[in-house]
């Protein structure tokens, strides 16, 4: 329980305890997924190269834009380079985003 001496303050107490409680969950999921890195790092990447392999699949528009998302804002393609893209039979003519 929150306690105060202004009047005022006791209306905010339950943004407070809210807040503190939304912060404690951030934490708890920051330690987790730290706690648990490479599991997570391996199930991004394998989900990347799923969808690098979906890219022109019309039916994963999802996968497509995701890709193209991800390599824009983090001016990066593929996993790891953007040699990975020819293994799905694209390279830098094809239709892939690639940062310019």
């Amino acid at each position: 329980m929150l306690w105060f001496s202004d009047p005022e303050q006791v209306h905010a107490a339950p943004l407070l305890q809210s807040g503190h409680s939304h912060l404690h969950r951030e934490i708890a999921l920051a330690i987790a997924v730290y706690a648990n890195k490479d599991t997570v790092t391996t199930s991004i990447k394998d989900q990347f190269k799923d969808c690098m392999g979906k890219y022109t699949n019309e039916t994963e528009q999802i996968c497509k834009d995701t890709i193209d998302s991800l390599q824009s804002v983090l001016q990066c393609c593929g996993i790891n380079n953007a040699s990975e893209w020819k293994k799905y039979n694209m390279t830098e003519t094809s239709q892939v985003l690639l940062p310019g």
